[in-house]
């Protein structure tokens, strides 16, 4: 059966996820979610890829990104490539370290565009490895809520809706913590007014779609 063709255009932002092989861990040790995090930086500027907000678990990845020049594919290839051949040296394994391709879900509302940045970054408390997303050392949610910096991650666009303020942001991010129910519960009662955050883009682009 042929893939399912995936839409890409100037500007499209996207929730990528990719897993280990049959759900095996792909991070074992620190240096692993370090060199993962390396190639991330690496492919992101060779490929025009703005990544937004991340999260390295365990066994799968979350990125939430913008592609300007091109799909999201090569970088995820690249990426993904070189991992593979430097986790099976290390570990003196053969074979696939990833789960299939990765899947990407095409973010296009603004409400949809927000909670995916909470989704990712509240991951770690979901999965009842800490107890707030602060405390997680592999995502990117340190960056919005501290003033610590990253030369991976472009923090602007997301706050741009908090009027720049990482406290707003904490706030908002953590608000299914406070309410002590399941986030996609809160998710639900809090979304706003649909607004598109391509839509500018996706409007100028019309019809011109490329496919993955």
């Amino acid at each position: 059966m042929p893939r399912k063709h995936r839409i890409w255009y100037p500007g499209a932002m996207y929730h990528l996820t990719t897993r280990g092989n049959r759900k095996a861990p792909i991070f074992i040790g620190k240096q692993d979610f370090v060199t993962y995090l390396n190639l991330l930086h690496t492919y992101a500027f060779k490929h025009a890829v703005n990544i937004l907000t991340y999260c390295l678990m365990g066994n799968h990845v979350h990125l939430q990104v913008q592609c300007d020049e091109e799909p999201p594919s090569a970088f995820m290839k690249s990426v993904h490539q070189l991992y593979a051949m430097y986790f099976n040296k290390k570990y003196e394994t053969s074979g696939h370290v990833f789960q299939g391709r990765y899947k990407a879900h095409l973010i296009e509302e603004l409400d949809q565009f927000l909670e995916t940045s909470r989704y990712i970054h509240l991951n770690p408390v979901r999965a009842d490895i800490v107890d707030m997303p602060i405390d997680y050392p592999y995502s990117s949610y340190k960056y919005y809520v501290t003033d610590a910096e990253s030369s991976l991650v472009d923090t602007s666009l997301i706050l741009t809706y908090f009027h720049s303020s990482g406290e707003a942001y904490q706030k908002y991010a953590e608000f299914p913590l406070e309410l002590a129910i399941p986030a996609t519960v809160n998710e639900r009662k809090t979304k706003t007014a649909a607004i598109s955050v391509a839509k500018s883009v996706k409007s100028t682009h019309k019809g011109s779609g490329t496919s993955l």
